[in-house]
């Protein structure tokens, strides 16, 4: 059994206001614009930079100790990495795992 999905669509100048949860698509502009309880929004397109490209995200702060991503700007903050032709060598907190790779 398949689901049929209904929205509205037509010119970005005459885009209504939409129910919550209701969509609209732009046909002139492609984009598409979902109801909510605070007025029109506008949903990023998959090629936006938040889903294409090089991530961006924030820095956490020195001692953050959570399940959230780090950045490169943490993890090299975090360690004195030294580089040669053959090896880097890390040098890691008292009692985390390490070494040579």
């Amino acid at each position: 059994m398949s689901n049929t999905i209904k929205l509205k669509r037509g010119l970005k100048a005459n885009l209504p206001a939409l129910a919550v949860g209701e969509l609209c698509l732009c046909t002139d502009t492609k984009e598409l614009y979902i109801g909510t309880d605070s007025g029109n929004m506008l949903l990023p397109s998959l090629a936006s930079p938040a889903f294409t490209g090089i991530p961006a995200a924030p820095t956490a702060a020195a001692g953050t100790n959570t399940t959230q991503l780090a950045t490169t700007a943490f993890v090299t903050g975090k360690f004195k990495i030294q580089e040669t032709d053959d090896f880097i060598t890390s040098t890691l907190p008292n009692g985390a795992w390490g070494g040579v790779y």
